[in-house]
């Protein structure tokens, strides 16, 4: 998608978010300079990505969720956030497309998972209610120690827990961290 696409797709959700009545294709098509045609094929748009949005008899109506971010939240690089309610796991998403491309930045966020798998195999479901993202990052330097980056990976996210919810993690090395044995994080390089 172009610049300009995207901004149009912004600035409709946007709108939307702003608004919890309908709003009407030839009101957003005013505000945004467009045809109500146009205005439409954004909103499918934007459905094909998953966001919730209505038809009524009054026009167009986002289910307002704030739990979830939008990729339109981010001001740059859009297309690094993949951002979907339920997958089967993040780091599953973030594999099939870093595969095709890596993209350095690229973040796959989810609201729940229903196919995790673990450093032994195994499976698992993330429920709602819970932070489920991979971040995936694209060394320039070959050189550079992929254990150094796990570690830092590590400690930084056991300092961050320490930091924001003053609650003391362990570490299971080589990358996971865990509350009350409870697994919070795991790592991958």
């Amino acid at each position: 998608q172009n610049i300009f696409i995207k901004l149009i797709l912004k600035t409709i959700l946007n709108i939307l978010k702003i608004n919890r009545v309908p709003i009407s294709g030839d009101k957003l098509g005013k505000e945004l300079n467009i045809s109500r045609t146009a205005v439409w094929k954004h909103i499918q748009t934007l459905i094909k990505q998953e966001y919730d949005i209505t038809t009524t008899s009054k026009g167009y109506l986002l289910k307002q969720d704030d739990k979830i971010l939008s990729a339109y939240d981010f001001n740059e690089n859009y297309e690094l956030y993949i951002i979907k309610k339920d997958i089967t796991s993040t780091m599953q998403i973030a594999n099939e497309l870093s595969s095709k491309s890596p993209k350095d930045g690229l973040v796959v966020v989810a609201e729940s998972q229903n196919s995790g798998i673990d450093r032994e195999n195994k499976k698992y479901k993330s429920p709602l209610g819970g932070l489920y993202f991979t971040l995936t990052i694209v060394p320039i330097d070959s050189n550079i120690s992929f254990i150094k980056i796990l570690m830092a990976a590590v400690l930084s996210v056991q300092k961050s827990i320490k930091i924001s919810m003053k609650i003391d993690s362990k570490i299971k090395w080589p990358f996971e961290n865990y509350i009350d044995k409870r697994k919070v994080s795991g790592i991958i390089c």
